[in-house]
């Protein structure tokens, strides 16, 4: 296979702005990164313009990176048609399938979704933290507890309001136009989230590179990630159960709290299941 590396494509989105862009390191990133010395993996932003027919065609296998009927997975349905490569999807997210048959396999993150893909043929279970970097460290204890995530109104951080202690929460700032903002303040009047959690005494952090973050974990006793159901806190959960962080979920929660119950999944297992579901098709 060294000889000639099948080629992926992986389709996914950063838009333009975010810092993520040029600095986008997790348990996927670091996956794709195992699996070049058997495949030649392409990274290909849509927010920075759409690959041609051709393009697609010339892969041996698209992976999209995307929650269903999300901008990535839209797109890659809209040109399916004129796409004779095999393709898959990297479910990110918790949504209900949203036409499935338009992939040749399905990746899945928590053991709580896998019940709804049961109809799809070849169903894999593909997620993982980059456990070189996030691990117990010997940072001193800073923080009482930690949440980590977008301030977005699905992240419902008004419940960490009486979190008692000092808490921190870490996530990229939404831009002043962007439109979770104005919902928010819809909602909470004229309060923003980031507003909403300063002046609680709560300590709020940008977006930062991964290793940095492991750190921020480490000077944490516990992390608090009070998402909805369908609010993420998937890598949050692990990336602190990898830190020795005791987690703390809401009951309304099944899907977390399906990660509590099973293995801290590392990078190492998330590019070996997914090198597994290529290869199978290919």
């Amino acid at each position: 296979m060294n000889s000639h590396r099948p080629k992926i494509t992986v389709l996914y989105y950063i838009p333009r702005g975010s810092p993520k862009r040029d600095h986008w390191v997790d348990g996927f990133t670091s996956a794709l990164q195992l699996m070049e010395s058997d495949f030649a993996v392409a990274m290909v932003n849509l927010a920075d313009g759409s690959p041609s027919d051709t393009t697609l065609n010339c892969s041996d296998f698209i992976l999209v990176k995307s929650n269903w009927n999300w901008i990535v997975d839209r797109f890659f349905k809209q040109v399916r048609p004129r796409v004779a490569t095999r393709s898959g999807i990297m479910i990110s997210g918790s949504a209900q399938p949203h036409e499935p048959q338009a992939y040749d396999i399905l990746f899945y993150e928590t053991p709580w979704y896998a019940r709804q893909l049961r109809e799809h043929p070849r169903v894999v279970h593909a997620f993982g933290v980059n456990t070189d970097l996030m691990k117990p460290t010997s940072e001193q204890k800073k923080y009482d507890w930690i949440s980590v995530g977008a301030f977005k109104p699905h992240k419902r951080y008004e419940k960490l309001l009486d979190q008692p202690g000092r808490g921190i929460v870490i996530g990229e700032y939404p831009p002043v136009q962007n439109r979770f903002k104005r919902w928010y303040r819809r909602i909470l009047g004229s309060q923003d989230p980031l507003a909403m959690l300063q002046r609680a005494g709560i300590e709020t952090r940008d977006f930062m590179a991964y290793e940095r973050l492991a750190l921020f974990y480490n000077r944490s006793k516990k992390a608090c990630i009070p998402a909805r159901l369908h609010g993420g806190g998937e890598r949050c959960v692990l990336e602190a159960r990898a830190c020795g962080l005791e987690i703390s979920i809401q009951k309304d929660n099944p899907k977390l709290e399906s990660l509590l119950r099973c293995p801290v999944y590392d990078h190492h297992y998330y590019a070996q299941q997914l090198s597994e579901g290529v290869r199978e098709l290919l």
